[in-house]
């Protein structure tokens, strides 16, 4: 529970964490959208780098597959840029 008389920052929202030198620092709580984002583009970026070491040719089907699954799931974490 809060201390009496302070705020629980909500995710994907600022939080004052105090003064460094005379001035507010904020920090950016991310949120659950921008963390599985975040996690989604590591492994993209991983299957991708495999892709280009990998000269099995039916593995690197396989792997583009789960490319595209997680740019599926990473496209429904954001249904309002769908054009």
């Amino acid at each position: 529970m809060p201390a009496a008389g302070r705020l629980t920052p909500q995710p994907g929202a600022f939080c004052f964490s105090g003064s460094r030198e005379g001035k507010e620092v904020a920090h950016w709580l991310p949120n659950r959208v921008d963390l599985q984002d975040q996690e989604l583009d590591k492994k993209i970026e991983h299957y991708r780098s495999l892709v280009a070491r990998v000269t099995d040719q039916l593995t690197n089907e396989r792997v583009a597959k789960l490319i595209e699954e997680m740019q599926a799931q990473k496209a429904a974490l954001h249904p309002e840029q769908e054009k």
